[in-house]
């Protein structure tokens, strides 16, 4: 746990903040934006994704489906994210020195939902999980989880300023901050055009945002780089949280627990006008016993350009006041980069480099695919 937590001061000592303040007033200078936003992407071969922990290996390759709907307002923020996959999964395991290989097909749903309700000082909020894997030779299971709870603060969603951002820059316009919220205020409306207009929302809606920048000439482009796919996977956010709650776990298991009593914090903020930071850290204790557990980590997102950005994640947890092996702690780095090829077509290499708290060997996984973006 410590070694994670020394890169993360690390890190923090060496950010300029004075650049920070500056570069990044811009996000805090417009009003919480209400947009609903949505993709989904779908990665039909993946091409490689190589597990190595000691002298144990595994060999996946299948196909996701992926959608994530956002939508934010004054009072509420909603999303949801789910996925579908199969898996044909090559396993080698060595036991008694001996090397048994073990093929396996899965097919696996995940959802996650989250609402929040903000209040004059107070939110209230709800996270739900629903998993559903069914892999040859085993029974399907069905794991849900279900939180809720009430907090203070708020992280918001700044994408409509991402974007007058970026369409400046691609375009060579100079940087003006009344231009970037005249701008990202008018992007807010895409809905709107979308219901008024409806098969031609898309033409009038960004051949009207040209004509805001002066390239009336130039509208597709606007449209590229407005509806850029990796541009638009990756948010920007700001803001602080702090949330107290309860969560619990059904179906899976045959006892009943109590639960959990849950704590978390977690910070955002935009360095500068190409890069994000988040922090977070959790805390999870057991009404079942007195073990307890917590967790930080660190995620940092760098937008090289319009179709390539990359992120790197440092995380770490342990378990306290706990009999078992599973209190040693959980640590890793991930790093990972996504590249548009053509049109909606996405390439994405990611690395992590993580231990289990049960096995003093270190894990690699090493993963490749190709995404396309439906919209």
């Amino acid at each position: 746990m410590k070694k994670p937590l020394i890169f993360l001061i690390i890190i923090i000592l060496f950010v300029p903040l004075k650049s920070i303040a500056l570069d990044s007033s811009i996000w805090y200078k417009f009003p919480i934006p209400e947009y609903s936003y949505s993709h989904a992407y779908l990665s039909p071969v993946r091409i490689l994704d190589w597990q190595i922990h000691g002298k144990d290996s595994d060999l996946n390759v299948g196909g996701t489906l992926v959608y994530n709907f956002v939508s934010q307002k004054e009072k509420s923020t909603i999303d949801y994210w789910g996925e579908i996959n199969g898996l044909w999964m090559k396993r080698n395991r060595e036991i008694d020195g001996k090397t048994s290989t073990i093929d396996m097909k899965s097919i696996n749903s995940k959802n996650r939902f989250s609402a929040t309700r903000y209040l004059s000082l107070l939110n209230v909020w709800s996270v739900s999980r629903l998993d559903i894997i069914a892999q040859s030779e085993q029974e399907c299971r069905t794991f849900f989880m279900a939180e809720a709870g009430i907090g203070l603060g708020r992280i918001v969603h700044c994408s409509s300023v991402n974007q007058a951002i970026r369409l400046l820059q691609e375009l060579d316009i100079k940087l003006d901050e009344n231009r970037i919220l005249v701008i990202a205020t008018f992007l807010d409306k895409i809905s709107v055009y979308k219901t008024q207009y409806r098969d031609t929302w898309g033409e009038i809606f960004f051949q009207k945002v040209a004509e805001m920048i002066g390239k009336p000439n130039q509208g597709l482009k606007v449209k590229r780089i407005l509806t850029s796919s990796v541009y638009s996977a990756y948010y920007r956010s700001r803001g602080w949280e702090v949330k107290i709650g309860y969560m619990n776990a059904f179906f899976y298991l045959k006892d009943q627990p109590n639960g959990y009593l849950t704590f978390s914090a977690e910070y955002r903020i935009p360095w500068g006008l190409n890069k994000q930071i988040n922090l977070r850290t959790r805390c999870n204790r057991n009404l079942d016993d007195e073990s307890y557990s917590i967790d930080v980590d660190a995620y940092f997102l760098f937008q090289h350009s319009l179709t390539w950005a990359s992120y790197i994640s440092l995380f770490t947890d342990k378990e306290f006041h706990t009999t078992l092996e599973q209190g040693n702690a959980y640590y890793g780095v991930r790093i990972g980069s996504e590249k548009n090829i053509f049109n909606k077509l996405v390439s994405g290499l990611s690395m992590i480099f993580y231990k289990y708290r049960t096995s003093p060997d270190p894990c690699f996984d090493l993963s490749i695919d190709l995404k396309y973006y439906l919209w």
